[in-house]
């Protein structure tokens, strides 16, 4: 999975940016990354130019100064959407401190911003340094949410392999497989195997759970067979064994 990142910045603060890009560009996990968006905040900015990007992307980056908090459109819509979308739980928006101003009343004031000191970036004696700190922090913030949406699929995975398996048992235990019509005792039960090219199939037979009817039927290359001989137990078995669960 690669993380779109996107930029919200001032256009005074392009050079703030493109240091930042460097040190993204050359980073060695950069591939972690998709292409980077940026998207420049001016007083000549309409509120109306709704930047697509802001909407689907996973990381939003605010480079925080001044020119960003003397723009009406900074709060009238690119920023207030970031931040609707980081409450949603739909993205990730980190303040970057890149000049000093007063942002503590801002709607992203909550927010960890980065440096994690909240010193600006601008005011560091080294701040190539200071930039290569933060591009190795956005880095591993950026792994920690590859890591947790791979997670999150891997958990819904299991769970709806688990809850197909309860619904298996409790259809055993509620018998609510058809009576066989053949002896009138034994209920047909569904048997699934694997197709030739590894995929399993679901119901590929039914079979009569009466050991003295075993009357069945299933599908092979598109024909229907009936009453062809069953080998061996084991699902009948493990049939009856299902039914005794709880």
């Amino acid at each position: 999975m690669i993380t779109q990142v996107v930029f919200c910045y001032a256009q005074r603060d392009q050079g703030f940016l493109e240091s930042l890009e460097t040190k993204l560009e050359a980073h060695p996990d950069k591939d972690f990354i998709g292409k980077l968006y940026n998207r420049g905040i001016s007083k000549e900015t309409k509120a109306e130019e709704i930047d697509e990007n802001i909407k689907t992307a996973d990381l939003i980056l605010l480079l925080i100064s001044q020119y960003v908090l003397n723009s009406d459109y900074c709060y009238g819509s690119e920023i207030n959407q970031a931040m609707e979308r980081h409450m949603r739980g739909e993205a990730r928006v980190i303040p970057i401190i890149v000049r000093p101003v007063y942002w503590e009343r801002t709607p992203f004031a909550k927010l960890q911003p980065l440096p994690e000191d909240g010193t600006p970036i601008g005011s560091q004696i080294e701040a190539e340094v200071g930039f290569q700190k933060i591009a190795d922090k956005i880095l591993e913030i950026i792994k920690a949410l590859r890591a947790k949406v791979d997670t999150s699929l891997i958990s819904q995975s299991e769970k709806e392999s688990a809850q197909m398996r309860e619904r298996r048992i409790q259809s055993f235990k509620e018998n609510v497989f058809p009576l066989c019509r053949k002896c009138g005792e034994g209920d047909l039960i569904p048997l699934s195997d694997f197709g030739s090219q590894g995929a399993s199939i679901e119901y590929k037979a039914w079979v009569c759970t009466n050991p003295l009817c075993l009357y069945n039927i299933k599908i092979r290359n598109g024909d229907i067979i009936v009453n062809e001989p069953v080998v061996g137990d084991k699902s009948l078995d493990s049939y009856y064994s299902d039914r005794t669960i709880g």
